[in-house]
């Protein structure tokens, strides 16, 4: 999966389309895509023996997590029927594959590019704790929101997805 995305990222910073503006890249996701959004942000930081390091990855405006895992190793720990399969995505639990959580877990990636977290104060799918475990990002709670109306347009937490990523887009970078 990593490595996928880590693919995608690359054939983008070479993609040759001149209506793609690449200083105004933002990344967004929802829930595991948040997770994935805020992982491919960092993969700056990682060594270069590491398969995930490319020499001059493509640099993002920001990332827009929307309800999502910042801290993969604690999900995992947890027992609803999303955190119970993360043990099959990284190939284990993370006693046993530390090293791979470390690198697939955006709290030990940390931030690199601005970062916001949107997060239903009803979400019983992604703890708001997974939010305020991502030190430097700023972090927005709805209360009234659950996982699923962070992505659902006819909702009010849908309406500030638009405003953020507007926000995010017209900012200097």
């Amino acid at each position: 999966t990593f490595v996928d995305i880590a693919n995608g990222i690359d054939a983008l910073a070479t993609y040759d389309e001149p209506l793609l503006d690449r200083e105004r890249i933002v990344l967004a996701g929802h829930s595991a895509g948040g997770h994935l959004a805020l992982w491919a942000a960092g993969r700056e930081r990682f060594a270069p023996d590491s398969p995930l390091y490319t020499e001059s990855p493509l640099h993002f405006r920001g990332v827009l997590g929307l309800a999502a895992i910042t801290d993969l190793a604690a999900y995992a720990r947890g027992d609803n029927s999303c955190e119970s399969v993360t043990a099959r995505l990284m190939g284990g639990t993370p006693d046993e594959q530390a090293e791979r959580y470390a690198q697939a877990s955006p709290v030990a990636l940390g931030i690199v590019v601005r970062t916001i977290l949107l997060q239903g104060g009803e979400d019983a799918i992604v703890a708001p704790a997974q939010a305020e475990a991502l030190a430097g990002a700023r972090t927005e709670k709805l209360p009234a929101a659950g996982h699923f109306d962070l992505i659902h347009p006819h909702t009010p937490a849908f309406d500030r997805i638009r405003a953020l990523l507007e926000e995010m887009l017209s900012d200097e970078p």
